[in-house]
């Protein structure tokens, strides 16, 4: 019989996207709740969420979710900026529940790109994704969760792309991820700007 440590250091181990494929299989239900999500999800639940609602963020047709995940985003972010170890949510939002059959689709599809992103990923420059560096990851996220939200056609991509990013760093402890996606939000409220400007000219 496996003891608490073995099971923490089993799921430890795990690569983000096997937990993504078993995400998708938590429930035989039509439907899987954002609370049942961030029970399983454990320790990881910040990195986690983030990657999954950036990943519907990418994927507007498919879902029309993007006030939701940009407000979820919005909610983590500033809960990282402030220090927070454990997401925190109101009870109404931890009762949304996604399609099983949408999210299952999403996660088999999604998770072996994932698994190569995982390939080039290791610890290093681990200062990054820790404390301070959380809190400045966290404080990034809070501009991209709003451009997110926006209701512009291809404003939500590349945020969503750059959160992507830094949630991986975080789980992976990779710094240079982390850095990269620094450097792509950068690039990411640049472009946004001159797709608005474009827009409403």
């Amino acid at each position: 019989m496996k003891n608490e440590d073995q099971d923490h250091q089993e799921w430890t181990r795990k690569k983000t996207s096997q937990i993504m494929i078993e995400l998708s299989d938590l429930s035989q239900e039509d439907a899987i709740s954002l609370e049942l999500m961030l029970r399983y999800l454990r320790g990881r639940a910040f990195g986690m969420v983030m990657i999954l609602m950036a990943i519907l963020s990418l994927l507007p047709n498919l879902f029309g979710h993007a006030i939701l995940t940009g407000l979820l985003l919005l909610i983590l972010g500033v809960q990282m900026a402030m220090g927070l170890s454990e997401v925190k949510l109101p009870k109404k939002v931890l009762a949304y529940s996604f399609s099983r059959t949408k999210i299952k689709s999403v996660m088999y599809k999604t998770a072996p790109k994932i698994a190569k992103i995982e390939a080039v990923l290791k610890p290093r420059f681990v200062f990054m994704t820790e404390d301070l560096g959380r809190r400045l990851i966290g404080a990034v996220i809070i501009p991209l969760s709003v451009l997110i939200m926006l209701p512009f056609p291809l404003t939500n991509f590349w945020p969503a792309l750059c959160i992507l990013v830094l949630s991986l760093g975080i789980i992976e402890k990779d710094g240079l991820a982390v850095a990269i996606g620094l450097i792509m939000s950068l690039g990411a409220v640049l472009v946004v700007n001159q797709i608005i400007k474009i827009l409403i000219s």
